[in-house]
């Protein structure tokens, strides 16, 4: 803290028990001998008196930790000698050693100065900033200071500006501490955050199924707002964050802790506070210009101040109650499969009581150890396909093992009754016997399915000139032995054939796309499943390529900066000011130079989060259709299944509704 408020960049800890030693040394201000004597070993100088309570460090607003004056004693809690050596990097150097025992004498004589040995300066080594020795280590606490991961931990967790976003680095033994100091961020499964902070905290925890809630950061204290930063969190299981003593709400004041936990203070009982970990950040219990609430050993906050009953309510009443109203059916939902199909059917179910029991059901199927993976699988279209006949069987998912599996098989040689439109209610028995019985006879001839009038198209669309389809099902029977449901992948075809004629780009672009479109339909109802997946990557290789020819887009890239834009494109002289976006266009389709992987590196330039951790990624694509993969992983891209042919269909269908809704 003295580091922060010396305007340190950089504290370094060095700590060895075999020497008896302890240094903490800082690149700050530094003392001048006056410092020294009149502030720092005055006990109880209150720097927040003389000057302003915030400064600014390289462009950056930093706030005073101290307040008190008393933490320079902090140090004979551990040593019985401390050595101290300052510079201000100009001509003055000062130093001193204090012992404690000779200390501790002139305080029981009530003198009121002390005296410490003066330390020669050609003694001093420090030549800028603050250098402290602790000396004469005490016994009984060199176990504890012997674990230093565990006090790499410890300062983690009690400052938030060991951060990089806030310039101030902190090492220990030469190492810096970083977030695998706060391991409990990892393990962090589900977010309530303030706005403010919201991009900091997704960034820091890289394990989120979602992205924050925002809350409020307003409180009302005595007809006056003041604001909070700040996030709490959820991990996957109490141990997570028990382990190693983080299971803690956390409350700062200018980047400092002062209340280690609050949450014990709430009395909440729900099953969730078990689960909870964060840090508040309330700056308006620590201002100077009013009393000061924080206990003498700065660790705890007065529980009777208004600030502080405020502050608890408000964490009660946004934080708490969002996440007790969420949290249990966001749990359950990380037992539905990662499948973009499954996951589309169960994001569409219209109720909250249907998405629980959907995630029951895929919670119980995840349990099972007695079925192999391709059995799992199977299970899990079986709830999508049946979840109506699923849902109303009494205490399915209290089952146990072997009476769950023996309901769920049943299911698996009788025909699907999935709606053709998954977005449709799943709640509605009456409209769901409608709608399966007009999608009967899926294995139809194509002249039935012409005098039935089941077209994956709505009636009014024009077929494109080469698409001779005129909207029909593409030929191609599906094996009845497959377990794919019926018309679920006609859907999203049909919902791709859509997106692709919405796309502002040449008609001729959209003519050629359309047509290998109709062909990965063909080859997937004939079971070619690789030949479907290949048709699929050309129709989003001409997609890309259609959207980069386009003359806003190339006006886009003219614009951005150069980072991220291959060398390829850039040697085209696609940012030489002005551009002939035609003659740009025409460029980027001759070379040789530029093929599928640029035109990726080029859409997620222009739309960043397009490869969503829920689809297939545009690379992925790109690699199954690529030779040397097939024969690299052959067990993955060499023969796919009707499941992994269903995932690049889907995931297609997600990246084309990107590309479709991209604007300059």
């Amino acid at each position: 803290a003295n580091a922060w408020d010396s305007g340190a960049t950089l504290v370094e800890i060095n700590i060895n028990l075999k020497k008896d030693t302890i240094t903490i040394e800082d690149n700050g201000d530094g003392m001048s001998l006056s410092d020294l004597n009149n502030k720092y070993l005055r006990i109880g100088y209150k720097k927040r008196s003389e000057k302003s309570s915030t400064f600014i460090v390289r462009g950056k607003n930093r706030h005073v930790m101290g307040r008190k004056g008393i933490g320079k004693l902090a140090p004979f809690a551990l040593a019985e000698e401390l050595e101290i050596q300052s510079s201000n990097g100009k001509d003055e150097k000062v130093g001193c050693i204090i012992k404690w025992s000779e200390f501790k004498k002139a305080i029981d004589e009530d003198k009121t100065v002390f005296t410490p040995i003066s330390l020669a300066k050609s003694k001093i080594a420090v030549k800028k900033g603050t250098r402290l020795t602790l000396k004469l280590i005490r016994d009984d606490k060199k176990e504890g200071l012997g674990d230093v991961k565990a006090l790499r931990k410890r300062i983690a967790r009690r400052f938030t500006v060991i951060y990089p976003e806030f310039d101030f680095d902190v090492k220990i033994d030469g190492e810096s501490i970083t977030n695998k100091d706060r391991p409990y961020l990892n393990k962090v499964e589900f977010v309530w955050s303030t706005e403010n902070i919201q991009p900091n905290i997704s960034k820091h925890c890289k394990n989120l199924l979602r992205e924050p809630i925002i809350v409020s950061n307003q409180i009302s204290i005595e007809g006056k707002i003041y604001e909070i930063s700040g996030w709490l969190g959820t991990v996957k299981e109490p141990k997570d964050t028990h382990d190693d003593g983080n299971d803690t709400i956390s409350i700062f004041s200018h980047g400092k802790l002062v209340q280690e936990d609050i949450l014990t203070d709430m009395a909440e009982r729900q099953i969730y506070a078990s689960y909870v970990v964060g840090d508040i950040q309330a700056d308006f219990l620590d201002v100077s210009e009013k009393d000061d609430i924080v206990t003498p050993d700065r660790q705890r906050l007065n529980h009777n101040d208004p600030r502080y009953i405020k502050l608890k309510d408000h964490i009660k009443s946004e934080f708490m109650s969002s996440i007790n109203s969420t949290w249990s059916n966001w749990r359950l939902e990380r037992f539905v499969p990662k499948h973009p199909h499954i996951q589309a059917w169960y994001h569409n179910l219209k109720t909250k009581a249907a998405k629980k029991e959907a995630a029951q059901i895929y919670k119980k199927i995840t349990e099972i150890a007695s079925i192999d993976e391709n059995e799992r699988n199977i299970f899990n279209e079986i709830v999508l396909t049946h979840f109506d006949e699923l849902k109303i069987l009494p205490g399915l998912v209290n089952l146990h093992e072997t009476e769950f599996i023996k309901q769920i098989r049943q299911f698996i040689s009788q025909p699907s009754e999935t709606p053709s439109d998954p977005t449709a209610s799943q709640d509605s028995a009456n409209t769901k016997s409608e709608e399966s019985h007009q999608n009967s006879g899926a294995g139809n001839s194509k002249q039935e399915d012409d005098q039935k009038g089941n077209t994956p198209d709505s009636q009014d669309e024009t077929p494109p000139n080469n698409d001779n389809s005129q909207g029909e099902r593409p030929e191609g029977n599906r094996p009845t032995n497959e377990k794919s449901p019926k018309y679920q992948a006609d859907y999203h075809f049909s919902e791709i054939r859509k997106l692709i004629k919405q796309i502002p780009v040449e008609k001729e672009f959209i003519n050629i796309a359309l047509f290998d479109l109709k062909d990965s339909q063909i080859a997937y109802n004939n079971t070619a499943y690789k030949a479907c997946i290949v048709m699929l990557g050309a129709v989003l290789e001409g997609i890309m390529l259609s959207t980069i020819r386009r003359a806003d887009v190339l006006q886009k890239l003219n614009q951005m900066p150069r980072q991220g834009i291959p060398p390829s494109v850039l040697n085209l002289g696609i940012q030489s000011q002005p551009i002939d976006t035609t003659e740009m266009a025409d460029k980027i389709s001759e070379s040789r130079n530029i093929g599928f992987e640029e035109y990726r590196q080029i859409i997620k330039v222009l739309i960043p989060n397009i490869e969503d951790q829920l689809v297939q990624s545009i690379q992925q694509f790109r690699n199954s259709i690529h030779p040397y993969k097939a024969m690299k992983e052959p067990d993955v891209f060499a023969e796919p299944d009707i499941a992994r042919a269903m995932m690049y269909i889907t995931s297609l269908e997600v990246i084309v509704r990107k590309i479709a809704s991209w604007k300059l």
